[in-house]
């Protein structure tokens, strides 16, 4: 009977855990349209092997933002440029704690995106506390840094989630997984 008992709390408690984490949701009809067709099986590693066999892969990196630069120069635009650190995400979004966003702190290195921005919107208030912040980059990949193979992507799509909703440090898993768990499949 103890069995039994205890079967049913834990059947209990798994439908509650499930109800509350999903797959990823994006936020509009267009990041959707990128989140459908990035390629999942493609990571900076795999890049810096050989650009050519990806620089027409559309990728969907994760990364925490670690430096940024404003350029003013255009007479068009602002141009934001994004150093981030890439963290492996399951894309599951879990909302049993107050961070459902919950990345890896392992990953493979470090790619910059670039944002453009009209003149009249306030770069600087963006940026003002942007350090530490989720981005998550639709593109494509254009070039790497010879010194310290650093991946340039394109920007296709970024969503910026505040670093309240996330926590970089969640559990250590990559590519091989942890105990059978493969993220990217």
């Amino acid at each position: 009977m103890k069995k039994i008992v205890l079967i049913i709390i834990f059947f209990l408690l798994s439908l509650n855990l499930y109800s509350q984490t999903r797959q990823y949701v994006p936020v509009s009809d267009w990041e959707n349209q990128f989140y459908q067709n990035f390629d999942r099986n493609v990571w900076p590693n795999d890049v810096r092997q050989d650009i050519n066999l990806y620089n027409n892969i559309l990728v969907g990196w994760v990364g925490i933002v670690e430096k940024f630069m404003i350029d003013t120069s255009n007479e068009e635009y602002n141009i934001l440029g994004l150093f981030l650190r890439h963290h492996y995400y399951d894309w599951i979004e879990n909302f049993r704690q107050s961070t459902p966003i919950n990345l890896s702190p392992n990953g493979e290195g470090y790619f910059i995106v670039y944002y453009l921005a009209i003149k009249d919107f306030n770069i600087t208030e963006l940026t003002e506390d942007i350090i530490g912040n989720l981005i998550i980059n639709y593109g494509y990949p254009i070039e790497i840094d010879e010194e310290d193979g650093t991946i340039t992507l394109t920007t296709q799509y970024m969503r910026l989630i505040g670093k309240e909703y996330v926590n970089p440090n969640f559990l250590p898993y990559g590519r091989s997984g942890l105990g059978g768990m493969i993220i990217g499949d």
